[in-house]
């Protein structure tokens, strides 16, 4: 298999995994690709979407489970997205508790920064400038002269030891 041939660094890669989101085939078998029309008509069905929102979607799979304990000894809590959750919940209940500030304040939740910001809903993509900018133009206001005299407060997760990798941390 090609994954035998990569450094184990190398060994898994994200975008070469393939995920299966139907199996069964559409009861029509004239038709062709029955599996794939049974597919989209249950997506149909239980959601509205056609093959046509494939087109334009950015289309995520995560694992589909609740927070549980984890170690024998129950002492953590593991759960997808935890990491992103815990700076991203204080921030939007900080803004939300924010009554009556002197200037604009805005959250923003954003995700991939583990993959590096890109796709239409990471920081590398201007959908967070563009926003400001109509922010801004709604208002009257130079858009530079507000992100001159803006500040930004970013948050973010960091593991106090990792047992795995203990050269990347000091002992103390």
């Amino acid at each position: 298999a090609e994954q035998n041939d990569r450094k184990l660094s190398e060994g898994t890669q994200g975008r070469g995994t393939d995920i299966i989101v139907g199996s069964l085939p559409y009861e029509d078998k004239v038709v062709a690709n029955r599996i794939k029309l049974m597919t989209m008509k249950l997506l149909n069905e239980k959601y509205g979407i056609t093959e046509r929102d494939f087109y334009r979607a950015e289309i995520e799979a995560v694992p589909a489970y609740t927070a549980r304990d984890i170690g024998f000894d129950r002492g953590l809590i593991g759960a997808y997205g935890q990491d992103d959750r815990i700076d991203a919940y204080p921030a939007l209940m900080a803004e939300i508790e924010c009554k009556n500030p002197a200037f604009t304040n805005i959250c923003v939740l954003t995700d991939k920064e583990e993959i590096g910001s890109d796709g239409v809903t990471g920081l590398a993509s201007m959908y967070v400038f563009h926003f400001l900018q109509q922010l801004c133009a709604g208002q009257g206001v130079d858009d530079i002269a507000c992100f001159q005299h803006s500040k930004c407060l970013s948050a973010d997760v960091t593991a106090a030891y990792d047992p795995s990798f203990a050269s990347a941390f000091d002992a103390d």
